[in-house]
């Protein structure tokens, strides 16, 4: 990779951390369980989540009233699931960052998160 693409690389990838880090930190005031890492540190700008009061699919379903875009599933781990008790049907639900995501937009996934898994 060259010089400037290498730049623009880690422009991209620090912009996702801040975004994904902001979310981190709130996720472990709600009821939910994180999968893998609960900061930024060796981790992709990914989370997958249960929520203790919903099922994945309700949980992306009230999102998405919201406006805001997830998905839930399996995502190819089918057998993990299973293995860790969870139902791979409903499976988890995915929250992904990229670097055209806003602050705005991580607060108000945040907000939505909050409204519904406190309710």
């Amino acid at each position: 990779m060259n010089k400037k693409a290498s730049k623009i690389s880690n422009l991209m990838n620090s912009h996702e951390t801040s975004l994904c880090k902001v979310l981190l930190e709130r996720l472990a005031q709600l009821p939910t369980r994180i999968f893998g890492k609960n900061t930024m540190q060796g981790r992709e700008a990914n989370i997958a989540l249960i929520s203790k009061n919903h099922t994945s699919a309700q949980l992306s379903n009230l999102i998405g009233k919201k406006g805001i875009a997830t998905k839930h599933g399996h995502f190819y781990a089918y057998r993990i699931l299973k293995k860790m008790g969870l139902d791979p049907d409903d499976g988890v639900l995915r929250l992904s960052f990229a670097h055209y995501n806003t602050m705005n937009e991580t607060i108000r996934l945040v907000n939505a998160l909050t409204d519904i898994t406190r309710a």
